[in-house]
């Protein structure tokens, strides 16, 4: 079983998204990191930056919102390796995170929140069967 892995970070570029049979969004996500030295001052660390991969209809709603470059998001997930040639013909090792869940940080920003949610009039049918 693969760990599950959570990071908080930046959006580095606005989310592509593509659509085949599945969709797929990949984004990219610096993770900052800071410590406090001998003074007590907070001093930055180098950023580390994150692939990330959406699937499915995650990468639908992720695509459809309004996360851009900057915004400060949550991304719970597992880490997949892979490799690839490059133009030299060296193996290039690659670190990917493939998410399961996608969420806007709330630490420095408010949201609001606007659920367009494809279930809902079915659920709404459940819930109060005499308006089915």
């Amino acid at each position: 079983a693969m760990g599950q892995r959570v990071i908080s970070g930046n959006v580095v570029e606005a989310p592509k998204i593509s659509t085949g049979k599945t969709p797929v969004l990949k984004i990219r996500v610096a993770e900052n990191f800071t410590k406090k030295d001998s003074d007590g001052n907070y001093v930055d660390l180098p950023a580390l930056f994150h692939n990330v991969t959406v699937f499915g209809g995650l990468a639908e709603n992720v695509g459809n919102s309004d996360v851009r470059k900057g915004d400060r998001i949550v991304v719970v997930g597992y880490d997949r390796t892979g490799t690839y040639t490059n133009k030299e013909n060296e193996t290039v090792d690659t670190l990917e995170i493939i998410a399961k869940e996608v969420a806007v940080s709330m630490k420095y920003a408010q949201v609001t929140e606007q659920i367009r949610d494809r279930d809902a009039k079915a659920r709404e049918a459940a819930e109060d069967p005499e308006n089915a």
